[in-house]
């Protein structure tokens, strides 16, 4: 059974992944590896890759070019998840404003001694906010996405916002099918990723609240939207969102 490498990104479809792929690798008797923000496999287990499943919630093209560099064309399923670059500034401002990750409240020098949410939190205009946090916290998912992406090297992208409302499971259907050969396990994998869809819970978790809207891109208004432009151009079009 072939390796299946899960490329996310923070605030793009990281929890979903983690979430239903830790499932998926119980169903399949794969075992399971997750790293989050750093990590790295050993080299052992991508040179003894079957039946694995690499999960990474803050992946880069470096790492995961370096893993499918080792393996035959055949041999592995990547699949990246990407969000709407728009959203996803959007939707990590006003998470970093409120979260309690431990990260978030380290004093940290480059921002005056103040903590990362301090900082952003203290910073009176909207807007303002929005141009500090595609400068710094989602700085790397962004570029990182738009390189796993231009890189053409996943066997299947995913758009976070297709499969969380997708109800008819036909996202869900197409993902497990390219996961899985054996199409008595296909519906099992099915199973798992609809039901830890956002339209399938009983209440939206609290991280993925901007999710309710398509309208969140809006957000970026003016001269935050002119920084957007100066710094990631239109990867949303190189993506395949609307402008």
């Amino acid at each position: 059974m072939p390796l299946i490498i899960v490329a996310s990104h923070h605030k793009a479809g990281s929890t979903y992944a983690k979430k239903c792929f830790s499932e998926i690798a119980l169903v399949l008797g794969y075992d399971y590896h997750f790293y989050g923000y750093g990590e790295t496999p050993d080299p052992i287990i991508t040179s003894q890759a079957k039946n694995k499943i690499l999960c990474f919630s803050h992946a880069r093209i470096e790492t995961i070019a370096g893993i499918i560099t080792r393996q035959a064309p055949e041999a592995y399923r990547l699949v990246h998840f990407i969000r709407d670059p728009r959203t996803l500034i959007v939707s990590a401002t006003k998470y970093h404003s409120n979260a309690d990750e431990h990260w978030l409240s380290i004093p940290k020098s480059e921002y005056g001694g103040k903590s990362y949410q301090q900082y952003i939190t203290g910073l009176a205009c909207y807007s303002d906010q929005l141009i500090f946090e595609m400068n710094n916290g989602s700085h790397e998912a962004l570029q990182e996405m738009g390189n796993i992406y231009t890189s053409k090297l996943a066997t299947i992208t995913i758009k976070l916002e297709e499969i969380s409302w997708d109800a008819s499971g036909f996202m869900h259907h197409k993902l497990s099918e390219h996961l899985v050969d054996d199409t008595s396990m296909q519906s099992a994998v099915k199973t798992i990723l609809m039901r830890n869809s956002l339209f399938a819970l009983p209440s939206t978790p609290r991280h993925a609240r901007t999710m309710l809207s398509s309208n969140t891109r809006n957000d970026l208004q003016d001269y935050a939207l002119i920084s957007y432009c100066k710094l990631y151009g239109h990867l949303h079009s190189i993506l395949g969102y609307k402008t």
